[in-house]
């Protein structure tokens, strides 16, 4: 008998493998299976669900929510067994069929809400709550009067196994991957409700399904024990993760903590083994003070360790010198005979950071930087301004790269997340288009506006200078500095050694004084010439010119050979 029911076990697991080998057969990315249709789609969510379930955010995880809602045991049928984890799937599978309702009839601003503090501090909070009950500082249960309800249809396990499913899913959030992120961005632009609960039902049935092979093999588990708390532990840490993964869109910091230096990686492990070896898993907060402080601090510091390795792998060799003024952009561009390669991303989209990691690549950013201008376009917000430009550009999906000459004919384009290979074979293919594109006239000075940082990035990748113009409505000399720089005699030997930025103090009393004290300048108009280096240093500002006339050329030419040197 026990024979028997290992083949059929194994049969299960080999039934099992089908999705996921289909899944494998494809690049993991949604776009390949919405290309098939919806047969192909229905079969790659429940693949992608499946492996999702085979990852360090979930399996841990299945023998703590067994045992949890009482699917475990001797004493408990494997029909019983069997029924609980149904509840649990089903919960987690009404989860993400809201969240697929949800994406559908919010469109182009749903991905926003990820980004919005009123959403992710409460998912942080529910996070933390419930790894503080694996902690053991309380027990998750439903109120009595559910609780006598679902007692009459079989057990009060099957409420606490529902309770759990309900929130279980988002467990697997840092480890969903480019596949979810494509289903739920071909949700929100389909805006079908039906489609979209549905695929995203099948998806959590595909991560679900271990739960009911497990659940058949219960009556062969552990009985509870010491072991139960340590496993526990283990699902508060993931939990905890998952809060840190839903927050990190909201501190900046965390997106630029690392260094991609082997050495953050190893201090990163370190940290995490270390907090392990303290007590993070192994102790309980039932103990001693020493315990508890112990299991705290390991606690910590394994999240400490997590948090950098991930970051390190999320962190790029080099970044792209990105320009944010579009307009100022494709100035850029003609006046360096480039095109303009537009990236758009979201402080939300995980697959868009992940993006940068293939822009990083040596191969990659020397091709980018050598033949296009890097434009990157937030659309965190998901404003009608920036929905109109994703559709002015044809960016459907995130991630999104378009090639763009300088008359705004596309060369190129790039819908998903892709690997630095896949990236050159559109770059590369690109760059030689634009030899057939006429460029445009430039008819003014190239100017970034408003734009510091992109314009300091981009000055440092091109082993340029900052030309900083401080500027005012209010000032008739700084349009007649600002026309005296324009000449077509000068501003081709200002584009060739300085990137022009322009900064706007107009009604911004305390600003115009701000700048007026980092750059030494004591009236308007006034011209900067900075390293690129340190823009924030009084000392590498090279030169300055507070008013129109005199030999500006001589100026700008002084203040080259001054940047030269340095």
């Amino acid at each position: 008998m026990r024979r028997n029911y290992s083949y059929a076990l194994l049969a299960a697991a080999m039934i099992l493998l089908v999705p996921g080998l289909a899944f494998a057969g494809a690049d993991g990315d949604f776009a390949d299976y919405q290309q098939r249709g919806w047969g192909w789609m229905y079969l790659g969510s429940f693949g992608a669900g499946f492996l999702t379930s085979l990852t360090p955010c979930v399996y841990p995880m299945i023998p703590i929510t067994l045992g949890i809602f009482g699917a475990r045991g001797a004493d408990v049928s494997r029909g019983r067994a069997l029924m609980l984890a149904t509840a649990y799937v089903v919960g987690m599978g009404l989860t993400y069929a809201t969240l697929g309702v949800t994406f559908a009839m919010l469109g182009g601003s749903a991905g926003a809400l990820l980004a919005n503090p009123f959403v992710v501090i409460p998912i942080d909070i529910l996070f933390i709550a419930m790894a503080a009950s694996l902690f053991g500082a309380f027990e998750l249960n439903l109120p009595a009067s559910w609780q006598a309800k679902l007692n009459q249809v079989g057990g009060k396990g099957f409420g606490g196994a529902f309770a759990m499913g309900l929130v279980g899913g988002f467990i697997a959030a840092p480890c969903t991957g480019p596949f979810l992120a494509g289903l739920l961005a071909f949700v929100t632009t389909t805006r079908s409700v039906v489609g979209g609960g549905s695929l995203l039902f099948v998806y959590a049935l595909g991560m679900g399904i271990l739960f009911w092979v497990l659940a058949a093999a219960a009556m062969s588990l552990p009985k509870s024990g010491r072991w139960m708390d340590t496993v526990k532990s283990a699902g508060g840490i993931l939990l905890l993760v998952g809060a840190i993964y839903f927050l990190r869109p909201l501190l900046p910091w965390m997106r630029t903590f690392a260094s991609p230096e082997k050495w953050f990686l190893e201090a990163s492990i370190g940290v995490g083994l270390a907090g392990i070896v303290l007590g993070a898993v192994h102790l309980t907060f039932h103990g001693t003070v020493v315990e508890k402080v112990r299991k705290g601090l390991g606690i910590a510091m394994t999240l400490a360790g997590i948090f950098g390795i991930w970051t390190w792998k999320l962190t790029p060799k080099q970044h792209i010198p990105w320009v944010h003024d579009e307009r100022g952009a494709f100035a850029i561009a003609r006046a360096e005979h480039k095109g303009v390669m537009v990236d758009f991303a979201a402080s939300w989209c995980t697959p868009c950071e992940e993006m940068e990691l293939t822009f990083g690549d040596d191969d990659v950013y020397d091709a980018i930087v050598t033949n296009f201008v890097p434009l990157k376009i937030d659309v965190s917000d998901g404003t009608d301004e920036q929905m109109a430009k994703r559709a002015n550009y044809g960016a459907s999906t995130l991630p999104a790269v378009a090639f763009i000459a300088t008359d705004g004919t596309k060369v190129g384009h790039v819908n998903k997340l892709v690997e630095p290979d896949e990236m050159l074979d559109a770059v590369r293919p690109g760059a030689r288009k634009l030899r057939d594109v006429k460029d445009g006239a430039v008819v003014a000075m190239p100017w970034l506006r408003e734009d510091e940082a992109g314009a300091f990035a981009y000055a440092k990748a091109t082993k340029r200078g900052v030309m900083v113009a401080i500027t005012s409505k209010t000032c008739a000399a700084c349009a007649e500095l600002a026309s005296s720089l324009g000449a077509p005699t000068l501003w081709p030997e200002i584009h060739k050694h300085f990137v022009a930025l322009e900064l706007d103090v107009s009604g911004d009393a305390s600003r115009e004084e701000a700048l007026r004290k980092r750059f030494g300048i004591t009236s308007l108009p006034a011209i900067v010439f900075v390293s690129p280096h340190n823009g924030d240093a009084a000392e590498k500002v090279l030169s300055t010119i507070t008013k129109p006339g005199g030999d500006l050329l001589q100026l700008v030419s002084s203040a080259a050979n001054l940047l030269a040197v340095r």
